[in-house]
């Protein structure tokens, strides 16, 4: 339900950015307001449904169809707009959604819950740790992730979710909503995803093995390996089928 990807960012500049315009935070409270799940975060809305529709309709604001746009706190801390526009061309997105940043402060956490809706449904969510360390951790049921700052992972939040901060420091997200032809990982390959990647992991080949050269592999080239393997599969499949 959470992995985490071979990509790797340099977030200085947005963090730089965000740090130096503390009003962008909460410009919009609908979604920590209310006695909730997101209760003690903050937020950054950077595209989102066009908040004029939301005076129309509240539910179907976040809850119905729409064509997401920037907001303006986009031309404030533009290199975060930069960041999910790079996120969006490194997993071959074809229709970019809504983009936030969260902050969960040191000590807090988002309770558990199910994110419904059309938004919800039709995009992938992925996410850039800004802000992160070892002791704050994004659960599901049956697996878990701590990001580190600049770290990527995609995440399906139509699944049982929660996050904790059991640290001294505010936790930083980006979250970019993307819509591929192609997704990464479809629902039927998590179980030969995880197959893959826990064979290739215990192992930790390498090109190379029993030379000067050889050296383990890390996590992120186990899991990029698993994914190229997944792809294989998928050629395979395909063929049988044609």
């Amino acid at each position: 339900m959470i992995r985490a990807l071979p990509m790797r960012y340099d977030v200085a500049a947005a963090v730089a950015q965000i740090d130096a315009n503390p009003s962008a935070w909460n410009r919009h409270r609908d979604r920590t307001v209310r006695e909730g799940p997101h209760a003690c975060v903050d937020d950054i809305w950077v595209r989102f449904n066009p908040i004029g529709n939301m005076a129309d309709d509240p539910v179907a604001f976040f809850r119905g169809e729409h064509v997401s746009e920037w907001y303006p706190v986009a031309d404030e801390i533009p290199a975060a707009r930069a960041l999910a526009k790079q996120v969006f061309a490194d997993v071959g997105g074809t229709r970019l959604g809504g983009v936030l940043i969260t902050r969960v402060p040191a000590g807090g956490k988002v309770l558990p819950h199910v994110d419904s809706g059309w938004h919800a449904g039709y995009y992938e969510k992925f996410a850039v740790q800004l802000r992160g360390n070892e002791q704050q951790t994004f659960h599901f049921e049956n697996s878990s992730l701590s990001a580190l700052p600049g770290e990527s992972y995609t995440f399906d939040n139509s699944k049982l979710h929660w996050v904790t901060n059991d640290s001294d420091e505010d936790r930083m997200t980006l979250i970019v909503c993307i819509r591929r032809d192609n997704p990464m990982l479809r629902r039927e390959e998590h179980i030969p995803f995880d197959m893959y990647f826990a064979s290739i992991a215990s192992m930790q080949v390498h090109p190379g093995a029993g030379t000067k050269e050889h050296r383990k592999m890390t996590l992120e080239e186990c899991c990029h390996m698993a994914l190229q393997m997944l792809d294989i599969r998928r050629s395979v499949i395909s063929g049988e089928e044609n």
